[in-house]
């Protein structure tokens, strides 16, 4: 199975998307900061539930997913 697959993708959009809220949250403009909080968020919930209902699962995605998790986690806070 590929590594490039959808599910991973957001994976790797959260990954290298979570740094972005730190200057994000230094602007006046909250709405900003909100919009990409969620879709950060909706990777997260979505890689997945895409993953095993497409059958896509793997021990890459898995690993993939809890890295991402390890950057998102500490920039929202």
């Amino acid at each position: 199975m590929s590594t490039l697959t959808i599910p991973n993708a957001l994976s790797f959009f959260r990954l290298f998307g979570s740094p972005l809220l730190l200057p994000l949250s230094q602007t006046a403009n909250q709405f900003w900061v909100v919009t990409w909080f969620v879709l950060l968020g909706l990777s997260d919930a979505l890689d997945g539930a895409l993953a095993r209902r497409w059958n896509q699962t793997s021990d890459y995605g898995s690993k993939l997913d809890a890295i991402a998790d390890l950057v998102f986690y500490p920039c929202s806070a």
